[in-house]
């Protein structure tokens, strides 16, 4: 490749390395500078540029199985998969056995939701080549995707039986197993992980839930301090350099705590201030806003500050709430029992809700729609419809987050639902609606945990693979003595039978208070 070519690329004067490509092209018939220029410019984010060069190579080179290659990641690297699969597939016309275009369509597929067709994609690339570790092991993770979990213990089990040190095939694998029920070999997974990599935070860190969801409080506790050290740990801005709190005698500090993931876990953990040891001088809770009027009804809280303002001076120590049971060396369920901690700010109260003499229940189908696992852990509003037509109920919503369908939305509800949401403005509005409330079915999300912490009377409508905290095959749970769950029999059953169980027990409760209920059987 001529040196000026090399250099325009260097100083980034694409105008002119373009027109050194072009006559090297049109003079020579050499696509090489072309294709020097083309994988800077990807290189620098410049992926219309690189398009552009790529376009040109292929009106000169119209079968050039390379160049379409490229072409079809430069455009997936655009966000057009559609236009991607296209330029592949037509790769797929000329070497149907192309490796780099199958493994490429899998991708894409999975991407577009395609999952069906990412399996077909993979599966074929794995008869020509048995040996592409890459291919088998997404193939695994789209399988855990489908809840095809047997089949994905079997992919995972062939890959490690050729690559035994393949940390993240037995990262996946005991995912698997825990989605399976088999958390023995869950914990097998992550201990043989640990032990071929010790520093491995995603095996820790896994392992913590598979330890707390067996109730092994201890071990479970040490392990969940791993958090931390994940890319995605947050620690507020400014305590970087100050201490932690180790566990030590508190009297005449001050200890400031965090609020480090969602506002349930918040909630949850908060109950634990009450077992700080010896007489802290002064105790900070540091939290998002929405937060800040509900904690001031906290006990042995000295003051509630927001993140929106700069960590207050004089601190001794600082540390996560989700760090407390760790510090302070729980290793029991019974740690965990707390009657009601909190309370509704009576400022706070919100006009008495209507219930005109009926069961007033309160309605929360969705969580946040940005977590990791919203998808199963939400319920399409469409379900609850059954319920509403039981009468002798007043439905209120405290529905914050907008479902997909939309039915969210006040003037989507049905009118058998009274919304709250707009008179909503934070976590103590929300204490001031449900301390009216009979009862709160609810999935799980903030709410439920705002309720227990209430005293509030809790349904919990639970995906087959619930978080580690509601343990296994309980219905009921040491956090919240309020609290009642009803759990998905199978994934693939969904949320119907859930939801029938909900409706005959609020038909049982209805008969019970004398109020009228119909079972439309």
């Amino acid at each position: 490749m001529p040196l000026d070519i090399g250099r325009l690329i260097d100083e980034q004067n694409w105008s002119a390395a373009k027109n050194q490509a072009r006559c090297r092209l049109l003079e020579d018939n050499d696509p090489l500078c072309f294709c020097q220029l083309t994988e800077a410019l990807v290189n620098v984010g410049e992926l219309s540029e690189a398009r552009g060069c790529l376009e040109q190579l292929l009106a000169a080179f119209p079968e050039k199985i390379p160049f379409l290659i490229e072409y079809g990641r430069i455009l997936a690297l655009e966000g057009s998969l559609a236009a991607a699969v296209a330029c592949w597939q037509r790769v797929l016309e000329i070497e149907p056995h192309s490796l780099p275009v199958l493994f490429n369509l899998a991708r894409a597929h999975a991407e577009m939701g395609d999952l069906a067709t990412a399996a077909l994609f993979y599966e074929k690339l794995l008869k020509i080549r048995p040996d592409y570790e890459d291919a088998r092991f997404n193939l695994g993770n789209l399988r855990q995707k489908q809840d095809k979990y047997e089949i994905a213990v079997d992919i995972y089990q062939k890959l490690l039986s050729r690559n035994p040190e393949h940390l993240d095939a037995w990262i996946n694998l005991g995912q698997a197993y825990k989605c399976m029920g088999d958390y023995a070999k869950a914990e097998f997974c992550c201990r043989q992980v640990i032990r071929l990599d010790e520093e491995n935070v995603t095996a820790h860190w896994n392992l913590s839930h598979i330890l707390l969801g067996q109730g092994l409080w201890r071990e479970g506790w040490r392990e969940y301090e791993w958090r931390l050290r994940r890319s995605a740990a947050f620690v507020p801005p400014g305590l970087e350099n100050k201490p932690l709190w180790q566990g030590e005698l508190l009297d005449g500090r001050c200890l400031l705590l965090w609020v480090e993931q969602g506002a349930g876990d918040a909630i949850q953990f908060v109950r634990f201030i009450l077992r700080l040891p010896g007489r802290p001088r002064e105790v900070i809770l540091y939290c998002p806003s929405s937060l800040v009027r509900l904690f001031t009804t906290l006990a042995g809280v000295n003051r509630v500050l927001s993140y929106e303002l700069p960590p207050p001076a004089g601190i001794d120590y600082h540390l996560s709430l989700l760090s407390l049971p760790h510090r302070l060396s729980l290793s029991s369920t019974s740690d965990l029992s707390c009657g009601p901690y909190l309370k509704s700010p009576a400022k706070s109260r919100q006009n008495e809700v209507i219930g005109s003499g009926k069961l007033k229940v309160g309605l929360v189908w969705a969580g946040n729609p940005h977590h990791d696992n919203d998808a199963r852990r939400s319920v399409p509003f469409s379900c609850f419809s059954e319920l509403l037509k039981i009468s002798g109920v007043a439905f209120f919503s405290l529905q914050i987050f907008v479902a997909d369908d939309g039915c969210g939305l006040s003037n989507r509800l049905p009118p058998e639902v009274t919304d709250l949401a707009a008179q909503i403005t934070d976590f103590a509005d929300t204490a001031g609606y449900l301390s009216q409330l009979d009862l709160l079915i609810t999935v799980d999300t903030a709410a439920a945990h705002l309720a227990g912490a209430l005293g509030v009377e809790t349904w919990l409508l639970l995906p087959k693979h619930a978080d580690w905290r509601w343990l296994r095959d309980r219905y009921d749970t040491p956090w919240y003595p309020d609290l009642k769950l009803f759990r998905q029999p199978s994934a693939a059953r969904g949320w119907p039978p859930v939801v029938e169980a909900v409706r005959r027990e609020l038909c049982h409760r209805l008969d019970i208070r004398g109020l009228s209920a119909d079972l439309q059987e």
